[in-house]
């Protein structure tokens, strides 16, 4: 399985009048624009298994929205979770909610230490694992070009969070059948 976040535009305007926000409480700090974050849970073939409450991206880091979710019913001891370096330090969090889990359950890259050289099974598994990050990003680009709405160019018009987040969930729905 593979975890990921998604920042998505939004018009800042609409969102603003009706929930009072401000420009800087929906801040990417990644892509430096206001925006709304989504955490997906994918399966190996792509299917869309979860998506988390759609939130402003400045105090809703992918940390802080993964140790939010609930996975409860979704992944079993025998299951392996791929994320990326980010998600690392939430680890232990969701085992202490998740007693069926394991730390072996969760995979993210390896981190190079300071004056330290990668040995080469170190080198080939952050490349593969970079394969695997390339995928995801690229199924980012194939939803959002199935639906516009969420594409890259657009930002999304909404007068709620949870409306948007209704709205990816029936697009998610419709892009798994």
């Amino acid at each position: 399985m593979y975890l990921d976040g998604h920042d998505t535009r939004c018009n800042y305007n609409s969102i603003k009048e009706i929930l009072n926000f401000k420009r800087l409480d929906m801040f990417s700090y990644k892509l430096k624009k206001p925006r709304i974050r989504t955490q997906f849970l994918l399966d190996i073939t792509k299917i869309i298994l979860k998506i988390s409450k759609s939130k402003p991206c400045k105090d809703n880091t992918d940390i802080v929205m993964f140790k939010e979710m609930n996975f409860n019913g979704i992944i079993d001891e025998t299951d392996c979770l791929q994320m990326d370096g980010a998600y690392k330090f939430g680890i232990n969090k969701i085992l202490e909610t998740h007693k069926n889990l394991k730390s072996i359950n969760f995979t993210c890259p390896i981190r190079k230490e300071v004056n330290c050289n990668f040995v080469e099974c170190e080198l080939s598994y952050n490349k593969e694992f970079g394969g695997k990050k390339s995928e995801i990003e690229t199924w980012f680009t194939d939803f959002g070009a199935c639906f516009e709405k969420f594409g890259l160019n657009k930002a999304v018009y909404g007068n709620n969070f949870e409306i948007i987040n209704l709205e990816y969930k029936l697009c998610c729905f419709l892009y798994n059948n």
